[in-house]
């Protein structure tokens, strides 16, 4: 982990007094003296620090302070660290300081002084490992964030693992840590068009449209929207509910048609069925039903019975076509509905009936042979929604209610996983509330953003400004990554941030973020032609609410604001810290906290092309430099699932998405087959987030599936688990034979540690604080 934030050797952190920074501060202070008494010419020297001895027949720690501070000092290496050997006291802790080699400087510490931080280490107990920090900062920590148009994957699990693993570190060391998921629900969103386009496609028994979203999720998110819209119609939810009841059986068309008891098919239907917990649960709700059919008074052992034997196709011994067979099924119910709804038997009914057929996709789909699913909720849709017109349904509303649906399932997932959030923030109220045009007006004032018809880019050599280009006839990218498309465009209302359009055609002027005077690669469109905004444009305003958030007194909920912003992002999005660093100066400089320089160098050929005069030049450099404080990026790696030892394709044999919460419950599964699924999850998950996290977040991993689900000390975790269990097991042998460790006040005679292998112990538990 690269954060400043999360260094415990960095500066500003309150360190642990244990054996590395007590040695440590002693050669701090040998410098000093060093220096004092002239033996070492005053200059800018480097901390001394302390390795790991690679060698234990060299000591226990190392310093090459004295390679580090030869060339300030003048004086050759050996020298200067043979001069802070005789300044360090031997004695109660140190052993010996040799100097070896070029100029190293090996310490070596007596083994009981070594085994006396037993007791400070009991002392500490659970604060051990906290580096606080001495001023304390408040955080806002983004991550996760992805659209609300399908499952968190595999992919985005790494993210989730690494975000908030670094949330709870950094709360560890005393910052005030605020979690946020940016919602991205903004309406000018192709994506987001798309994925409504395609639940409705669903619902209406249409072809997907190009581009659409295919998969159980999208089935699922639909089944969900027509179940809230038929909540009132009672009639229609048990319509749609039998037809997909019929649906399974379908299915499961291997089953002979031969018995029409409904305990006979009920009892194959659930030997078919793959979650065990599910199964035990519905054998459960419909033997009890079963048992109260003869009774007037609770309807739905009767409806379920109906809905058995409309599941076997049959009325009187003869099959039935699908049209008929739905007919058949309401001539069996309708006689009973007036009563099951006076009772309220039939919501009883629908709600243990519905979790089971309709609102469990994935489960529901594995039983499908055929590919056409769709085609099948798209009929008990037609044939349910009596007075809800889903042809004329509002596409806006049902874009509403598909990312609703989809929101819902991802908090789900990242709690099974988790991992939570203290805010989860929509793109789209940044648009309602008006702050993305009132943001952009202010860049437009200062001169941040303007609609000039050019785009400056900045080519650069070994990472350094070697040219700007000036484009006097930009095109407007479509960057999938960044650039929103329109939903059903109208048109946009002319403001400050809205200038005009073109003549006869009604278009506006490009609006330009001139971040290149921030440092970005090339200028970034805010707002193109057809008055659509881009997905930087809701970043500006995102950037601005989260730095001045609690600012207005009596702000209903408010959160104070953050002083700095971590953002975690994924491997293809490297792009995005220039822009988003140029987002924070753009803000900073119009706000005015960035000061400048005195503005006497003038300005070169190139950075005549990005500013006015030295004085915008210097405000906007003051404010890169400020961003760069305020803002942190951090892009993890990518994450490679592996599989009898290839590469693991990350879509089902079906083309849906491996999700996060698929991973968990293979890994869960395989584990405890017959455990419950809540508890096959949270196997899973701990498996998982320790795989994630085995490997930096900023480097490249293979993540081996088969390790991952083997219950051995081959895998790490299982590993750990065991060496947890046994470390219990000694210290419950211990209590028995009164010999329990002794509390941090309890005395105790440090020369019983003194094995090479007990100390080697004492000094890696006092190292924690450092890892």
């Amino acid at each position: 982990m690269h954060s400043q934030l999360l260094s415990a050797r960095s500066a500003g952190y309150i360190r642990k007094a244990l054996i590395r920074d007590f040695l440590e501060s002693e050669l701090r202070a040998a410098v000093e003296r060093l220096i004092a008494s002239g033996e070492l010419p005053p200059g800018d020297y480097p901390t001394p620090t302390l390795s790991d001895a690679k060698d234990a027949s060299h000591g226990d720690f190392s310093s090459q302070f004295a390679l580090a501070a030869s060339k300030t000092a003048g004086l050759p290496p050996r020298e200067i660290a043979d001069r802070l050997a005789a300044q360090l006291p031997l004695g109660e802790l140190l052993d010996s300081a040799e100097v070896a080699g070029p100029g190293f400087l090996n310490l070596r510490l007596k083994p009981a002084a070594i085994a006396k931080f037993v007791k400070e280490v009991l002392e500490k107990g659970d604060d051990l490992p906290r580096s606080v920090a001495e001023a304390p900062v408040r955080l806002n920590v983004e991550f996760v964030s992805v659209n609300p148009n399908g499952p968190i994957t595999v992919g985005s699990g790494r993210g989730a693992a690494f975000g908030s693993t670094l949330c709870n570190v950094l709360e560890a060391a005393g910052h005030k840590v605020h979690r946020e998921y940016y919602i991205n629900d903004g309406t000018n969103s192709e994506q987001m068009r798309l994925f409504a386009e395609s639940v409705r496609a669903i619902l209406l028994d249409r072809p997907i449209p190009e581009g659409g979203y295919r998969g159980d999720y999208v089935i699922g998110v639909a089944g969900r929207i027509l179940r809230n819209r038929l909540k009132n119609e009672p009639k229609a939810r048990l319509c749609a509910t039998s037809h997909l009841s019929y649906e399974l059986w379908e299915s499961l068309n291997t089953q002979p048609l031969g018995a029409r008891d409904p305990r006979t098919f009920l009892e194959w239907a659930l030997s078919n069925r793959s979650n065990s917990e599910d199964a035990s649960r519905i054998a459960g709700v419909l033997e009890d039903c079963l048992a109260l059919t003869e009774s007037t008074a609770v309807g739905t052992g009767i409806a379920i019975v109906a809905t058995l034997f409309f599941a076997m196709k049959r009325e009187d011994g003869v099959d039935l076509p699908s049209e008929e067979c739905l007919k058949a099924a309401n001539r069996l119910v309708d006689p009973l509905v007036d009563e099951w709804l006076q009772s309220g038997a039939l919501n009883e009914l629908l709600n243990e009936l519905e979790p089971i057929v309709f609102l469990n996709p994935l489960e529901f789909r594995s039983l499908i042979l055929a590919q056409e699913q769709s085609e099948n909720i798209a009929l008990a849709a037609k044939q349910a929604a009596k007075g809800v017109d889903l042809e004329q349904s509002d596409l806006d509303s049902l874009r509403k209610a598909a990312e609703t649906s989809m929101i819902q399932a991802q908090r789900e997932d990242l709690t099974a996983f988790a991992t939570t959030f203290d805010t989860w923030f929509s793109e789209q109220s940044l648009h309602d509330s008006g702050k993305v045009e009132e943001c952009i007006d202010a860049l437009i004032a200062k001169g941040a953003a303007d609609t000039e018809p050019y785009q400056l880019e900045v080519i650069k050599k070994k990472g350094e400004p070697d040219e700007v280009k000036r484009n006097e006839q930009p095109v407007e990218e479509e960057d999938a990554d960044q650039a929103n498309e329109s939903f059903e465009p109208s048109p946009p209302t002319p403001s400050p941030s809205s200038p005009g359009g073109e003549k006869g055609e009604g278009a506006l002027a490009t609006l330009w973020l001139r971040s290149t005077k921030f440092a970005d690669d090339k200028d970034r469109v805010l707002r193109r032609k057809d008055g659509r905004w881009t997905y930087i444009a809701s970043d500006v305003a995102y950037h601005k609410d989260k730095f001045n958030r609690g600012s207005a007194p009596g702000e209903k909920g408010s959160v104070a604001p953050a002083d700095k912003l971590l953002t975690i992002l994924g491997p293809d999005h490297h792009g995005y810290i220039g822009r988003l660093r140029a987002v924070v100066a753009a803000l900073l400089e119009e706000q005015g906290e960035a000061a400048g320089g005195d503005a006497t160098q003038p300005l070169s050929e190139s950075e005549a092309l990005l500013y006015r005069d030295p004085a915008e030049r210097d405000a906007c450099l003051a404010a890169l430099e400020e961003a760069r404080k305020k803002l942190e990026v951090v892009i993890f790696q990518i994450v490679r699932f592996v599989k009898d030892g290839k590469p693991a394709p990350m879509r089902k044999r079906d083309g849906n998405i491996y999700s996060l919460k698929d991973l968990m419950l293979e890994i869960g599964k395989n584990a405890a087959p017959a455990a419950k699924e809540s508890e096959q999850l949270r196997i899973g998950k701990d498996v998982a987030r320790f795989f994630y996290l085995m490997r930096s977040h900023d480097t490249h991993m293979d993540f081996d599936l088969d390790l991952a689900e083997k219950q051995s000390d081959e895998n790490p975790v299982y590993y750990v688990q065991y060496a947890h269990a046994r470390i219990c097991s000694v210290l419950r042998k211990a209590e028995e034979t009164g010999l329990g460790a002794p509390g941090p006040h309890d005395p105790f005679d440090p020369a019983l540690l003194a094995e090479p292998k007990e100390l080697a112990l004492i000094k890696k538990v006092c190292d924690l604080p450092f890892e």
